[in-house]
């Protein structure tokens, strides 16, 4: 797993989560994904071992089986909506299927078939990085902004929209956080001490406003 690639299509990358994944879903769809050959011409069922997903997401014992069980359910129903071109989007789940074998302790991991042009096959637009840099991270904000700043290190700078970042980092649904204040202490500044102390990338931003507002980092 140390040498694990994750590689995904930049649409994919700035997806919005609809019903954002929590930090131990995301890590197992990132792991799925790392799994994933370069040749794959069509998805294959990804297998995790238990002691591999326990480790991952540090429990023991029979709280493993029920984090898996829980995941297990989220994963083919959670929804994440990615853009294509201007106007277009496809909604779609991350697994079709998932299934766990205790006989074998492992757990079965079948993509929606809705993804294959985001995973599979990518020749251009598509953003890679190591898996283990995600696997120590703590917060799915600090994930999603790690996938994000990826995608933009080959230049170095991005702007976006406080809008438009809220939805892509999943946090547009904590209304707490349509304050730009809170979304700021609670969601931005963290993730960039995390990805700051325990990632390759080193991230700082500017505030630029309109009037007083904070419209754009």
């Amino acid at each position: 797993m140390k040498e694990h690639i994750v590689t995904q299509k930049n649409e994919l990358v700035e997806a919005h989560h609809i019903d954002p994944l929590s930090v131990n879903e995301q890590k197992v769809v990132l792991t799925m994904i790392s799994m994933i050959e370069p040749a794959d011409d069509d998805f294959k069922t990804y297998l995790l071992s238990v002691k591999d997903f326990a480790e991952m997401v540090g429990l023991k014992g029979e709280s493993t089986y029920s984090e898996i069980k829980k995941i297990s359910k989220t994963l083919v129903s959670k929804v994440i909506e990615i853009p294509i071109g201007k106007k277009d989007w496809l909604v779609a789940t991350w697994a079709s299927s998932v299934r766990y074998r205790s006989s074998e302790g492992t757990v079965e991991f079948s993509f929606d078939s809705k993804l294959k042009p985001y995973l599979l096959q990518l020749k251009n637009q598509f953003t890679s990085y190591k898996l283990t840099n995600i696997l120590s991270l703590k917060s799915t904000y600090s994930i999603r902004l790690y996938e994000l700043m990826k995608k933009w290190q080959h230049l170095g700078r991005w702007e976006c929209s406080i809008e438009e970042l809220r939805g892509i980092l999943g946090a547009e649904f904590v209304k707490s956080y349509l304050v730009y204040g809170n979304f700021k202490n609670r969601v931005l500044l963290p993730a960039l001490v995390e990805l700051n102390d325990k990632t390759d990338v080193q991230i700082s931003f500017n505030e630029i406003k309109k009037g007083r507002k904070v419209e754009r980092i």
